[in-house]
Order: structure tokens, then C-alpha cells, then sequence
């Protein structure tokens, strides 16, 4: 596992690690040591003000073999992917040890390697759980694949998720699913009227409603400001998707008690586009719903389209 899309700090970083039991540094793409917690000093004798800007070859030696760290390499640097085997190191005093070592790439939104985050965790039974690097690794990971305000899942996620159904559904000869996109009505107005704590109450709210009207296998993401985005799996006829987007619609009938008299009053329009009738590329598809959307508003809002041809 890769950590993908992240506009995370080496500052946030390190003080998501600083408290860690296990022993962990992090690298620049080229190796090099640009921070290791206290506990890395426990397990190795070297402390962090020796270790940065150095390499952990320098270090902890290199003893598992020129076959070994070409692999590591590949699959870190090329492949892009977690590493995971027991190595032998030589801690600070000459001791010889053995670990278990991950290896984190944490890349940016373009792809590229940004940081390695390597772990050898700490195997002692007093270890307290809540320190694990397991449970640092994944908030990471929920930070670049959700939303942060509504706990949904963003755009990077949406995205992924919608090559992953174009993928498996040009293997099925009978594939079909369905692409929304969801506005909320006059949503500036509520801000300029209520305020932007309500505003964020309403966008909470909205994710909620949405995703209660979708099934378990059905994607709900919110993609920036007051726009939606649904991926519905496995509809059989666009009947099934005009279904969801009706119940959609009456989720908002009822209004927000946002706080002590203060109600608003919701709805949503909604553009809808499906596979494979109007496209089989995602450009395509978004594009499509997109334009479905754009005709609602036209139209009046508060209502949905399919794309017409």
C-alpha cells in the first residue's frame, strides 16, 4: 500500500510518529534520512541528530545482498507499492539484529515519490497497541482517500473507484453502472445568509441523506465546495438509476434544523450518465453527467436528468 494524493507535511509526519513504539524514519525519494523518532534511537544506539542526511546503509549496514535491495528498490521506486521482508541490521555498539521492515512510498498527487515512511515495528509484548505504526499509516491513509469535512470519500477516491468499475466492466460482456453528479441548490445563499458553520452542517447533512439512499456497493463522494458525486454499481436499466435519484430527491424534502430555530430548507439537482451507453472513458462519462446536471439547472433545479444525446 501506497500512500497516494497527499498534500501531507514532513512536519505532520513526524508528529503523527513522534509518540510511536516502533522504529521509524523517513526518507527523501533518494534514501536519504530527513527524520527518525525516539524509539528509532532505542532500537539502533544512533540518535536522530546522527542519522539525518545520511542513508541507512551508512548506518545499519548493508547486509542482505545486491539481489535483495534491487528488489526493494523496484518495488518502492518502480512498482510504487509497500515492501515488507525481515532484514538484519548492526545497531550503533556492533550488535547484530533481525527485523521485520516496511516500506511506506507516500507519493504526490502526480504520482511521484515524495517520501519513504521505513518501520520495523517494535515486537516487544509490552508495546501499547494505541502507538502501532499500523494506526498512524491508517489515518494516513483515510486523509488522502476522504473527505475531511463530511467523512466521505473525495475526489482521489470517487476517481479510483470509477477506473476500478471500467476496468471490471470491460470484462463483462452485460456491464452496467450509472454516474451522478449532485449539486446542492443555491448553497452560496445559505452561507451568505446563515453563515459558513451552518454551511458546514449543511454539507455534512447532504452527504448523509445521499449515501442513505444508495445500497452498500454504491459509491457517495463529495468532490469540492457543494458538489456530489455518486457511482451506482450494478444497475440493470436506466430505470434503476432514475429510482436512486428520486430517492434522492425526497431525502431533502424535509428540512435541516441546522440549530434552535433555525431550519433550511434543501434540494439538489442531479445529472446522471451511463455505462455503456454514453461513453466507456471516464472523461466521457464525468463529461456526460456533468452536462445532464447543467440542463436541471437550467431547467429550474431541484430535479435530475439523464444525458440525452
Amino acid at each position: 500500500m501506497a500512500i497516494r494524493n497527499t498534500t501531507v507535511s514532513l512536519d505532520t509526519l513526524k508528529k503523527g510518529f513522534d509518540h510511536v513504539l516502533d522504529h521509524v524514519v523517513i526518507t527523501d525519494p533518494s534514501g536519504r534520512i530527513l527524520y527518525a523518532n525516539e524509539a528509532s534511537a532505542a532500537a539502533t544506539g544512533f540518535s536522530p541528530d546522527e542519522v539525518i542526511g545520511k542513508k541507512p546503509g551508512e548506518l545499519w549496514g548493508n547486509h542482505m545482498g545486491k539481489k535483495f535491495y534491487k528488489a526493494l528498490w523496484r518495488t518502492i521506486r518502480s512498482e510504487k507499492k509497500e515492501f515488507a521482508e525481515m532484514v538484519k541490521n548492526t545497531r550503533k555498539n556492533g550488535e547484530v539484529y533481525y527485523a521485520d521492515l516496511r516500506i511506506y512510498p507516500v507519493l504526490h498527487s502526480d504520482g511521484k515519490v515524495k517520501y519513504y515512511i521505513a518501520i520495523e515495528p517494535n515486537i516487544s509484548d509490552r508495546v501499547d497497541k494505541t502507538h502501532s505504526h499500523e494506526k498512524v499509516i491508517k489515518h494516513l491513509s483515510r486523509r488522502v482517500l476522504y473527505d475531511k469535512l463530511t467523512g466521505i470519500p473525495n475526489r482521489y477516491f470517487f476517481d479510483k473507484r470509477l477506473g476500478e468499475a471500467l476496468k471490471n466492466a470491460k470484462s463483462l460482456s452485460h456491464a452496467r453502472f450509472a454516474v451522478m453528479f449532485i449539486d446542492l441548490d443555491k448553497f452560496k445563499y445559505i452561507n451568505d445568509t446563515y453563515g459558513h458553520d451552518v454551511g458546514d452542517l449543511v454539507l455534512k447533512d447532504t452527504a448523509k441523506r445521499i449515501r442513505a439512499a444508495l445500497g452498500k456497493k454504491d459509491m457517495a463522494a463529495r468532490l469540492g465546495g457543494d458538489e456530489f458525486a455518486v457511482l451506482l454499481h450494478n444497475i440493470e436499466t436506466e430505470d434503476d438509476a432514475v429510482l436512486i435519484a428520486k430517492q434522492i430527491l425526497d431525502r431533502f424534502s424535509t428540512p435541516l434544523e441546522a440549530k434552535k430555530g433555525v431550519k433550511v430548507t434543501l434540494s439538489t439537482s442531479i445529472g446522471i450518465s451511463l455505462y455503456p451507453e454514453h461513453g466507456k472513458t471516464k472523461q466521457t462519462l464525468l463529461k456526460k453527467a456533468d452536462t445532464a446536471l447543467y440542463q436541471v439547472k437550467q431547467g429550474g433545479r431541484g430535479n435530475f436528468r439523464v444525458f440525452e444525446k
